[in-house]
Parts: C-alpha cells; sequence; structure tokens
C-alpha cells in the first residue's frame, strides 16, 4: 500500500469520502501540477474512489488534469488519457463489482507500454490476495480503439430507434418496451423514462431546438413530449394502423409518419395537426425521410415500393423498385436519399431525377438501420453482422468499421458534431463511440470464442488454452505473452492434457479428433481419427507411459493404446 492509501486508511470514514471527492479539485485549482499527477496515478486512490464513491467521478477526475493551466508533460498526459479511457470502458462493471478495478485496467492497459502505466499495473497486481484470474494478455477493448464507453442497462427490450438531442450530451432511444428514455453520453446513466404509449415504440425524432421529440408508436399514435418535464404535449392519432417511421424539417414546424396502415400523413407541429395524408403505397410502410426543408419525402413499403413525394402538392413524383428496403436516410446538403437493404447493400439514389447513383457493399448480412452526419459528407450503417461502418459519401469508400456487439445491431445515431455515434443492439447494449479515432491495434490476444479447458505445463512457465474457435493457445505465464496458436482441428477443441513428458499436450475435439502437439516448437506431432464414435469427446488423459492415454464419451473410456502411431 502506497503512503497516501496507508494515509487514507487511518482517516475516519467521513473524512476519508471528503477527501476521495474534493481533493482533485483542490489540487487543479492550486495548480499542483506534480502533485495531481501523482494522485491520479495512484491506485490506492483510484480504488478507494471506486468503493466509496462513483466509477463516473472518478473519470472526470481526470479531466481536470487537460485544463489548459495545469502543466503536465505531454507523455504523461498522454497515459492519464488511456487510463481515464480504460476507466470509461470499465465503469459499468465497475457500477456492478467495484472490486474488478485491478482486473479490468490490466485487460484494457496492458499492451500500453508506457512508465506510468506500467508501474501503476504492477501496484494494482499487488492489492490482489488469494485467488484471482490474471490476464495473460490484453482482453478488453482498449482505450486507443473507438469505442468510449457502454451506457448503463436502462430499457429491458428491444431498442428500436435512437436520436441525439442538438447539445450533444443527451440521447433519446425508443423501445419494444412502450417507453423512450433520455441518457446522459457522459455519465451513461439514465436521465429519465418517458411513459405513455401503449405499444412498441417504433420511431423517434427531435424538434427544433431539442425542447420537443415526436415518437410513433404501434399504439397507432404519434406524441410530443416536453425533453425537461417528460410530458406528453399533444397526441396525433389519425393512423388507423402501427406507425412505422416518423421524421422532422430541419426548422422544426412539419412532421411525416408512416404507417403500416399503408399511408403517410403530414403533420403541422405548431398547430398539431393534419396537412395532407398521403396514399399511393399497398402495403405497410417501413421507413420514411425528408428533405430538410420538407420539400421532400421518401416511403419505402413491405412489397419493395419506395415512392418519392411532393410534399407542397402532396402528390407522388416517382415510383422505384427497390428490394428489401430496412431503413432509409437523405443526405441534408443534396436530395439524395440511401437505402439499406437486407441485402447488406447501401443504394444511393437522386431523387429528383429517380436515378440510382451507385451502391456501397461491405456489409455481411442485413442492414437494419442507416443515419448521414450533419455535414452530409459521411454515412453510418448498422447491420445483424453485429458491425458499424462508417462511409465517404464523395469518395464513396469505407472509412471505419466498428466492432464490439456482440448481438445484431437495431438502431444508431450520431452527435450533432458529427464526432461521435451511439448504437444499440438486440441485446439491450448501448454503446458511445468516437468516430474520429482510428484503431492502430491488433485485436486482443485471445481466443474468438469461449474457452473449455485449460492445462498448466509441469514447469509452472506455460499453459495452453482449448477453445470453442477450433484453436489451442500456448502462453508464457509470466510475461503474460502468446508464444503459438496451433490450428489443425476443424471443429471445436474439448479438451487438453499435458503429456507426461512435458513437452507436449494432447487435444480432443467436436470433429472426432485427437491430436498431440509439440508445445515447445508450436507444431502438431500426430492425428488420430476416431471415425467408429460419433459422440463429442469430453475429456482427454495421456497415461503415465506417455504412450497410451484415455478419451470420455458421455458415460464411456475409450483407452488408446498407441498416441504417436
Amino acid at each position: 500500500m502506497s503512503d497516501f492509501g496507508e494515509r487514507l486508511a487511518r482517516m475516519p470514514s467521513d473524512q476519508r469520502r471528503a477527501t476521495l471527492e474534493s481533493l482533485p479539485s483542490y489540487l487543479a485549482k492550486a495548480a499542483n501540477a506534480e502533485r495531481l499527477h501523482s494522485l491520479l496515478i495512484n491506485f490506492d486512490f483510484m480504488a478507494a474512489k471506486v468503493a466509496q464513491l462513483e466509477p463516473q467521478l472518478l473519470v472526470e477526475d481526470y479531466d481536470l488534469a487537460f485544463a489548459p493551466d495545469i502543466f503536465i508533460s505531454r507523455e504523461n498526459v498522454d497515459s492519464l488519457k488511456l487510463i481515464q479511457g480504460a476507466l470509461r470502458l470499465s465503469s459499468n462493471i465497475l457500477v456492478q463489482d467495484k472490486k474488478q478495478l485491478t482486473e479490468q485496467l490490466l485487460g484494457r492497459l496492458m499492451d500500453c507500454e508506457t512508465q506510468t502505466i506500467e508501474i501503476l499495473l504492477k501496484h494494482a497486481k499487488k492489492t490482489k490476495t488469494g485467488s484471482w484470474l490474471c490476464p495473460l494478455a490484453r482482453s478488453l477493448i482498449s482505450p486507443k480503439e473507438p469505442l468510449l464507453r457502454d451506457l448503463q442497462q436502462g430499457h429491458n427490450q428491444e431498442i428500436t430507434a435512437m436520436v441525439v438531442l442538438q447539445d450533444g450530451r443527451r440521447v433519446i432511444s425508443a423501445s419494444e418496451d412502450n417507453t423512450i428514455k433520455i441518457w446522459d453520453l457522459e455519465s451513461g446513466v439514465v436521465l429519465s423514462t418517458l411513459q405513455g404509449h401503449t405499444d412498441w415504440v417504433k420511431a423517434v425524432a427531435v424538434i427544433l431546438d431539442g425542447q420537443r421529440i415526436i415518437s410513433a408508436s404501434r399504439d397507432k399514435t404519434l406524441k410530443v413530449w416536453d425533453v425537461e418535464n417528460g410530458t406528453v404535449l399533444c397526441t396525433l392519432k389519425s393512423h388507423t394502423q402501427g406507425v412505422n417511421a416518423v421524421a422532422v424539417t430541419l426548422d422544426g414546424q412539419i412532421a411525416i409518419s408512416a404507417s403500416s396502415d399503408c399511408t403517410l400523413i403530414v403533420w403541422d407541429l405548431c398547430e398539431y395537426s393534419e396537412l395532407h395524408l398521403l396514399e399511393g403505397h399497398d402495403s405497410s410502410i417501413k421507413a420514411t425521410a425528408m428533405t430538410p426543408n420538407g420539400k421532400l419525402a421518401v416511403s419505402a413499403s413491405e412489397d419493395n415500393i419506395v415512392k418519392v413525394w411532393d410534399l407542397e402538392n402532396g402528390v407522388d413524383l416517382h415510383t422505384l423498385k427497390i428490394v428489401n428496403v430496412n431503413a432509409v436516410a437523405v443526405t441534408p446538403d443534396r436530395p439524395r436519399a440511401i437505402f439499406a437493404s437486407a441485402k447488406g447493400i447501401l443504394d444511393v439514389w437522386d431523387l429528383e431525377s429517380g436515378r440510382k447513383l451507385y451502391a456501397l457493399q461491405g456489409h455481411k448480412s442485413v442492414v437494419n438501420r442507416v443515419v448521414v452526419t450533419p455535414d452530409g459528407k459521411r454515412l453510418l450503417s448498422a447491420s445483424s453482422d453485429l458491425t458499424l461502418k462508417v462511409w465517404d459519401l464523395e469518395n464513396r469508400t469505407e472509412l471505419l468499421t466498428l466492432q464490439g456487439h456482440t448481438a445484431p445491431i437495431s438502431a444508431i445515431a450520431v452527435t450533432p458534431d458529427g464526432k461521435r455515434a451511439v448504437s444499440a443492439s438486440r441485446d439491450i447494449a448501448l454503446k458511445v463511440w468516437n468516430l474520429e479515432r482510428k484503431s492502430d491495434l491488433p485485436a486482443p490476444t485471445s481466443h474468438a470464442q469461449r474457452i473449455n479447458a485449460i492445462a498448466a505445463m509441469p514447469d509452472g512457465q506455460m499453459v495452453v488454452s482449448a477453445s470453442a474457435d477450433s484453436t489451442l493457445k500456448v502462453w508464457k505465464l509470466h510475461s503474460r505473452k502468446e508464444l503459438f496458436t496451433l490450428k489443425g482441428h476443424q471443429h471445436e477443441v474439448t479438451s487438453v492434457g499435458v503429456m507426461p513428458d512435458g513437452k507436449g499436450v494432447i487435444s480432443t475435439s467436436v470433429d472426432g479428433t485427437l491430436k498431440v502437439w509439440n508445445v515447445l516448437e508450436g507444431s502438431e506431432i500426430n492425428t488420430l481419427r476416431l471415425r467408429a464414435y460419433s459422440e463429442r469427446i469430453n475429456a482427454v488423459a495421456p497415461l503415465p507411459d506417455g504412450v497410451g492415454g484415455l478419451c470420455s464419451f458421455n458415460n464411456n473410456l475409450l483407452v488408446v493404446k498407441n498416441l504417436h502411431g
């Protein structure tokens, strides 16, 4: 324990809490950069603040070190930003289990090779007592990557739509749990929950200055809300079936809604009255978007028909045949629309001429949502392939792929400055991304799927892990470095056992094979195919003579007389 940690431990609880809360700001106001830097890299301070207060308060302490009147070297500032980023990424975990600080820092910072961080991690490991799981290598998302943070759990069913308010600090989410939630992007917490719809909320849009929002629901209504006090200002009730989408003009005066009743309705948001009923679709309308000036709108229905509308006259300008459109977005700088399809393709069309301009391809599955940045230069797409992609609309190229979700991505929004994005997946996870940061890191050195078994070599220097990703990995225990990846199995590796000579291991797989490996060289020695046994091999153990072995098939044992031939 550091001197500071010992002083904290001796303090009465109320004094300790006050010290943790006020000391960083006191040092910042005194412009005592050296002491502030020392405090922010002190693990005892970090652990105590997480335990006594909240992780977000610790995250905010680091902003004090970045003020213009605090003179800290560039190298140390960079280290502090990495530590802050790691804490921000870990905040949700730490809220649930405040004892996970060491594991979270190790899992995110182990490949950040600065002296400051190495000292911090060394101290963090010394605080652990008893048995604990120490990562062998970086196994969690690094603060050098585009992901900024996860938002806390709030909805209990799938999020269908999101939008960021003009202040860039709050995001609105709509959900199948019939509610709308307002989130703080900095802290990741839910600020308020708007209740009033009696069925799924399918879409949400911001009206003008962000004081009002409008939501569309499967309960056949649209509701206009006051964001600050969470009250319903008006309920619009002209649709006869569920409302699937809503869009608003830039001046906040006009909205258009799309419904399963095959119609669109243009609304006056000043008078909360219906202006036009647009008819022409013969199937449920899934998506709609409007040019910022409110002159043109586009709608897509389930029968693969897309219509372009003149909103001033309420007439259909173009009818297009575009297959499997899931979502649509309109660029703010010119009358172009981007259609997202179930085939993973993004089609860009000119709305005035009704002509396809080009297509963007890169997703491997359905694209569920698209959004254009406010400057009209970039497009963000969210897909069931678990990725977000950022596209350059002028050069027609992919700029960035964002990975981190573990379920299909159902909603996406971008901040007004175009620097951050918020995404939601069907497992109700929300993530905030930095669109200006492109990761140059290799993927975390770990298995791509779950680890089924692990074995330590007799010398205590190496361990071998077996995974559902069909590989084994050999690790140097003390340096936490991966030595080899053993590839050869065609399916999940179920078990691993150490040979008596301490130089090799034997592994079994769902593919019905046993393999013998030399872990000192990372090479395969032999493969035995047990074709007569179609059951999963659950476990393996070499016999003491190093020649034979035992395998288990559910309730049965099989003796292998010679593993080498």
